[in-house]
């Protein structure tokens, strides 16, 4: 009898390791973590020209209130950029901007890092 319950607990046991295993496998990957190994490590201000661009793309989605703009460029090249945006300084929102499709997406900010600003 207590060697049945033995192997019981030990096999719910494993069952138990099993299940979170998977559930930690399967856990999505953070924005900050997507931003950092597909963008430059750095914020920089948006140049004049890609600015232009960039305000455009942003009206063309109803998205006016972001007066400082600061991107990361793609680390493979393929022209998209990841975008902060603040009125203030302080309160930045992020998103994803796929030149090729006038995509943009907004992201949660999930701890992505800040942009060290000049102008504040």
């Amino acid at each position: 009898m207590n060697s049945t319950i033995r192997t019981i607990g030990i096999i719910a046991l494993v069952a138990l390791a099993i299940l979170k295993l998977i559930q930690y496998m399967d856990r999505p990957i953070p924005n900050s973590q997507k931003i950092s190994d597909k963008y430059e490590s750095q914020w920089q201000d948006a140049e004049t020209q890609m600015e232009q661009m960039i305000r455009e793309e942003l009206k063309e989605h109803h998205i006016t209130a972001c007066t400082d703009l600061y991107i990361k460029k793609s680390r493979d090249g393929e022209g998209g950029i990841a975008l902060a945006c603040t009125n203030d300084g302080e309160n930045f929102k992020y998103y994803i901007m796929d030149f090729r499709g006038s995509h943009l997406d907004q992201l949660n900010d999930d701890g992505i890092s800040k942009p060290k600003s000049l102008k504040y």
